[in-house]
């Protein structure tokens, strides 16, 4: 115990040295919040960015054309006002004449239309290319991700610098709740042109036109710094001085720079849930944020749906809810979260779904012995690739052990390392098994199921038939027709988990001690911890 609590300390000093080290410049006689954060910021590029800490700073620094109120319901941004023409398929946004960059530069239309550009171009080699494509409807983006139309065909135009006129394909009845999240945020033209290959890639390769802008960064550091925007159109809503996100990968050293007041709120894990549950500081916050387990088809034997069907049926996933986790977590035997989307028939899209790939060791051998006869193959090795989190590796460990011990002959091999560097392996397909996550980017179930289409996953499968399923909801007559979509939605999903083509985990929520002087933090079902409103009081 005396050698655990000893190293406790130690690593508690190390955080605090490390944050010392190299933090932003003294802050004295300012009011920051503090906010700990599990993983490095991976880049400032909002069109090229994947994961949730990228995110959230970016949603801090940056505003697209609309934004939530508190209550998440969709309000002006740097549009101030729009208008839908009858048919659903034009947008006419008006900007509002005070939203500057913080270089003071004006935002325009152009930067919007530079920015979709940027996402739609094939050369960028966004992941996000589809949100431009497959699900924003913008005319002619398809055509030019596939290098058939030019940049400059894209329906969007500025007929002056205030004025942002966009032609849809399609209606797309959630079209305004698309431009509030980051891969649609602008981008200014003249700074990128300037910056070129380093945009997003340090503190002065960025620019904000939101309430903060980012003041301290260093690539891999444990600490991003962000600060009042002073040319931010709304600043005197702005209370606090800047938000510090400071990266602690290990809840000890969290909870001990949580009880030093070097950090104002952080995500619990494991048994520090159970030690804090009736703390008043303690609190559980609805996630939607689904973790799975990515298959990568094209490597050997996993193209073998047995095998799949062995693998996502023999780890316990209410054990890692309740046994690990400990935070709210449950069991994800499907692929879209609850309480993400209400259907036509005024129900969460989960209450009249099936589900998939419940744990079964009986049936998951079952499977096994079937894939070994199909594969002639007694044994065999996995690596799966977990990002160097206390939680993501704790989740990986007991699913390895869960599956070497109920389908015997298989060994799984675990590769433990940044997020950066595991996003990078599953974009390049150079993994065999990926823990991972998704969180949604609107409030529909196709913010979940479109990802997997055969020309843009990273799966490596080919189904014609998910693909035109997918297309059939996005594009065809069904797309038009609510019931019918949303039934279609269901067949989709089941598609995707019905062969284990991927192999769900867990929805995540979040357990989290949050000092009783800072409040006014915004989260929202699609992004969250936005502290344009957030209040810290000193006294």
């Amino acid at each position: 115990m005396l050698k655990r609590a000893s190293s406790l300390i130690m690593a508690g000093l190390l955080l605090l040295t490390m944050a010392a080290c190299g933090s932003n410049p003294v802050q004295a006689d300012k009011v920051f919040a503090n906010y700990g954060i599990e993983t490095e910021l991976s880049s400032m590029d909002a069109q090229v960015v994947t994961d949730g800490t990228s995110f959230t700073i970016i949603e801090n620094t940056t505003e697209g054309l609309t934004q939530f109120d508190k209550n998440s319901v969709i309000v002006p941004a740097i549009a101030e006002s729009w208008e839908i023409s009858e048919d659903g398929m034009t947008y006419t946004f008006h900007l509002r004449k005070d939203a500057k960059w913080s270089n003071g530069t004006p935002v325009t239309a152009n930067d919007f239309i530079f920015a979709w550009k940027r996402l739609a171009d094939p050369a960028t080699a966004s992941d996000y290319q589809f949100f431009i494509t497959d699900v924003s409807g913008i005319r002619n983006a398809n055509a030019i991700a596939a290098g058939t139309a030019a940049l400059d065909s894209l329906g969007a135009e500025a007929p002056d610098e205030h004025t942002l006129v966009v032609y849809l394909e399609r209606p797309v009845p959630y079209f305004l709740s698309l431009v509030l999240f980051p891969p649609m945020f602008p981008v200014n033209e003249e700074f990128y042109n300037s910056v070129k290959e380093l945009y997003g890639q340090s503190k002065d390769a960025t620019l904000a036109n939101g309430p903060f802008m980012l003041t301290y960064w260093e690539q891999g550091g444990t600490q991003i710094t962000v600060e009042r925007n002073p040319e931010y159109y709304a600043k005197d809503e702005v209370t606090i001085d800047g938000v510090n996100f400071v990266v602690v990968k290990d809840a000890q050293s969290a909870l001990l720079a949580y009880r030093n007041g070097d950090i104002d709120k952080f995500t619990l894990t494991g048994e520090l849930v159970e030690q804090f549950e009736n703390d008043p500081e303690f609190s559980i916050v609805d996630g939607s944020y689904l973790w799975y387990i990515l298959v990568n088809h094209k490597e050997a034997h996993l193209d073998n749906a047995e095998l799949r069907l062995a693998l996502a049926t023999a780890y316990d996933k209410q054990a890692i809810c309740s046994g690990i986790l400990k935070d709210g977590s449950v069991p994800a035997d499907y692929f879209v979260p609850t309480k993400l989307a209400t259907g036509p028939d005024g129900k969460d899209f989960r209450e009249t779904s099936p589900v998939y790939l419940e744990y079964n060791p009986a049936s998951a051998l079952a499977h096994w012995e079937k894939a070994k006869k199909e594969l002639a193959i007694d044994s065999l090795e996995i690596s799966l690739i977990v990002e160097d989190t206390e939680s993501a590796i704790a989740v990986a460990t007991f699913i390895q052990d869960a599956i070497q011990k109920n389908l015997p002959g298989i060994t799984v091999k675990l590769e433990t390392m940044s997020k950066k560097a595991r996003l990078q392996r599953q974009s390049d397909k150079d993994y065999q098994l990926s823990l991972t996550r998704w969180g949604p980017d609107y409030s529909d179930p196709m913010t979940y199921l479109e990802q997997f289409k055969t020309n843009t996953t990273s799966i490596g499968w080919d189904n014609a038939r998910y693909d035109a399923l997918v297309d059939e909801v996005t594009f065809g007559r069904t797309a038009l027709e609510p019931v019918a979509r949303w039934e279609m939605m269901k067949e989709i999903e089941k598609e995707l988990l019905q062969n284990a083509d991927i192999m769900p985990v867990y929805q995540k929520n979040n357990a989290v001690l949050q000092k009783k002087n800072l409040t006014g933090i915004e989260e929202h079902m699609t992004i969250g911890n936005l502290f344009k409103h957030a209040v810290k009081t000193t006294d």
